[in-house]
């Protein structure tokens, strides 16, 4: 009785290891789906300013061609 005993003891331990580390394994992901989210957004914004810029280059480039600006 004490083997069975012991041995349902072990099996809840390792059970109990099983599901801390699935736990720390959800939190981890949960918190790379956050990062990768930020990125996205990060590269988001960036393409927007890319597109500003380049749209104020061609801007000036007329204006310097046509005699205006300079």
């Amino acid at each position: 009785m004490k083997a069975c005993m012991s041995a349902h003891k072990d099996v809840e331990y390792v059970l109990y290891l099983y599901r801390t580390a699935m736990e720390r394994n959800k939190e981890a992901l949960d918190e790379r789906g956050e990062k990768l989210n930020e990125l996205q957004d990060q590269s988001e914004e960036l393409v927007g300013a890319a597109r500003e810029y380049r749209n104020n280059i061609r801007k000036l480039k007329e204006a310097q061609g046509s005699g205006w600006f300079w």
